[in-house]
């Protein structure tokens, strides 16, 4: 299980989270917590984080991470276009 906040992974970027998602990788599966996911929409690095992560939530089963549940947390009403695919979660 990973709990991250989207401040984080907007200042730590893209490498931040690709050496978070090792955990993830290495158990062949995980949840993932996004609290305050919302923010991601907003900083130009926060969409970074969304052009890497949404093919990988994309799909339920990675054939390099396993099964990958995303829980985005605290979504302002209603959800960002481009973050669309968390919808089913909030």
């Amino acid at each position: 299980m990973l709990s991250l906040t989207a401040a984080t992974l907007v200042n730590k970027g893209v490498s931040f989270l690709e050496k978070e998602l090792e955990k993830v990788k290495k158990a062949q599966g995980g949840v993932v917590f996004i609290d305050e996911a919302h923010q991601l929409s907003v900083e130009r690095q926060g969409k970074q984080v969304l052009d890497y992560l949404l093919p990988l939530a994309d799909q339920l089963n990675h054939p390099d991470y396993g099964a990958i549940v995303w829980v985005p947390i605290n979504f302002l009403n209603p959800v960002p276009a481009h973050v669309e695919v968390f919808k089913i979660f909030s």
